[in-house]
């Protein structure tokens, strides 16, 4: 009997190795990050069968929540963790052109069409019941349309009375001036009224725009 592998074992080797080159999620380890660009070095965290290690990946972009003309970036260092998602065709031409159109690498789910998504981290390093990461800060939005920074422990300031304060005392601190000068410089009053009703104007502004009194709650 013949010890050449049969057909069957062929074809299981082939795909077997073709399948080892497609790839569609894994953990990774940002090794270096770009701000400016939004790209990262990633290295691959979880090994293949046997313990070979994946390379690092390269120009990796990072997905930070963005919509409309609004977005959220953090700051990401070396060590840091990540989601790298395989898309499943090459995606560098659109990226480069915002367009429709054919793929830069025709394989399917390679390392050159991974991006990089913030968040995910081993059990070792969890997020702590005050929503602050170890060594950290955080940004909690509360049921009560409260925003919180810090941690658990962070004291409350609201921000458009504190800053509708601030514009109340700095107008009385004006009209105090303008009556102590205005005798010896000559009248004031007329100079400042247009400031006057600029900073009213302000505070009407403030208190039109302002959903149902948010606040801060700012660390110690």
């Amino acid at each position: 009997m013949s010890d050449a592998p049969q057909l069957e074992e062929l074809l299981s080797r082939v795909i077997e190795n073709r399948l080892a080159d497609v790839h569609v999620a894994l953990p990774g380890t940002v090794e270096s990050y770009s701000r400016t660009t939004q790209l990262a070095t990633v290295r691959p965290a979880v090994h293949r069968p046997g313990g070979e290690e994946l390379p690092a990946i390269q120009n990796v972009p990072v997905l930070w929540p963005r919509a409309g003309t609004g977005s959220l970036v953090m700051s990401m260092d070396s060590g840091d963790t990540v989601l790298l998602v395989f898309c499943e065709r090459d995606f560098r031409l659109w990226r480069e052109r915002g367009e429709a159109g054919e793929p830069g690498d025709v394989s399917l789910h390679g390392v050159n069409s991974a991006v990089a998504i913030p968040g995910f981290y081993p059990r070792s390093s969890p997020v702590g019941n005050d929503g602050v990461p170890p060594g950290g800060g955080s940004v909690t939005v509360l049921a009560d349309t409260s925003v919180r920074l810090g941690n658990a422990n962070a004291t409350k300031a609201a921000l458009h009375e504190d800053l509708l304060s601030a514009l109340d005392s700095f107008m009385t601190d004006l009209a105090a001036w303008v009556t102590a000068v205005d005798g010896a410089c000559g009248p004031l009053a007329p100079a400042t009224a247009n400031l006057q009703a600029e900073i009213t104007a302000i505070k009407a502004g403030i208190v039109a725009n302002s959903y149902e009194s948010p606040s801060v709650k700012v660390e110690d």
